[in-house]
């Protein structure tokens, strides 16, 4: 399994904007990548700045939102291979 998750640096520790949704003492490999100033390029500030992204990310039913895109295909697929 792969996270990726943005986090901010407090005190010496990551602190993350939503609580981690793994096990207790699972053990990981963590990567750390800095977002530096200019490390975006134009476009992507621009997509990220447009009132459209990030819509979603208040909705309980898309928290996990690879479970919500497999609930959707499993709908998708029912209605197109087992019409009623």
């Amino acid at each position: 399994m792969t996270i990726v998750c943005k986090g901010k640096i407090k005190n010496g520790a990551i602190v993350f904007e939503e609580p981690l949704t793994l096990p207790e003492d699972e053990e990981v490999i963590v990567h750390i990548e800095t977002m530096e100033t200019g490390a975006l390029s134009d476009r992507a500030r621009q997509l990220m700045a447009k009132p459209f992204f990030g819509m979603w990310k208040d909705r309980e039913d898309m928290k996990d939102s690879e479970q919500w895109l497999n609930e959707q295909r499993e709908r998708w697929h029912r209605l197109v291979f087992e019409p009623e």
